[in-house]
């Protein structure tokens, strides 16, 4: 059966395509409610909100419960402000929590290790993978329902590597759902545009 995939962006505060992708007068703060609407997914990488706890709850609670978004965490500092803010956030929902665990800090990797969902403070069924775990064509970790692709202009390649990661995660993907980013650091609109009609071409 074939799965349904969002698309979107991995550490989205970085998006190297912003300037061409978001009308010049929109808000900052309304970037994210301008890219949730035509997008399903981001991973936004909590190094970048750190010191934002306010920045991190208005997301939290601002964004449509449909929209997949995510936080990277890569410290026990970050996983402390996350729970600090999912204890005080008024509705809101988190899809997914990635999680560096090379990093060694002691309380991510608890968190790693506690299961495939976890519920913190007022958000429930958040999702938990590990940044490593995360599908990827040098690596191809198999059964991941997270995939990181790289950015090309080869739509081929594209849809070959979209092909190995759905055969490889078959039957796993929770729901029957998937998700596809591609890196904000390297993409431009145009290719995650691209991708997008892809997937959606292939079925998913």
């Amino acid at each position: 059966m074939s799965c349904s995939i969002s698309v979107g962006l991995f550490d989205w505060t970085r998006f190297a395509g912003a300037n061409q992708y978001y009308p010049e007068d929109l808000p900052g703060d309304w970037r994210l409610d301008y890219f949730s609407n035509e997008f399903e997914s981001c991973c936004i990488d909590l190094a970048a909100v750190e010191k934002k706890p306010d920045q991190l709850r208005e997301w939290i609670e601002d964004v449509d419960d449909s929209f997949e978004l995510c936080f990277a965490l890569s410290s026990d500092q970050h996983l402390s402000l996350f729970e600090q803010v999912a204890g005080e956030v008024d509705g809101g929902r988190v899809y997914a929590l990635i999680l560096d665990v090379a990093a060694t800090e002691p309380a991510i990797q608890q968190l790693a290790q506690g299961g495939r969902t976890a519920t913190i403070g007022h958000l429930q069924a958040i999702k938990i993978r590990r940044l490593a775990d995360l599908w990827r064509p040098e690596t191809a970790t198999s059964q991941a329902d997270f995939a990181l692709m790289p950015c090309t202009d080869d739509v081929h390649q594209l849809r070959v590597w979209v092909e190995t990661w759905t055969q490889e995660m078959d039957g796993i993907q929770d729901e029957g759902r998937a998700t596809l980013w591609l890196p904000a650091y390297e993409a431009d609109a145009r290719q995650l545009m691209a991708l997008r009609q892809l997937v959606e071409l292939m079925g998913h």
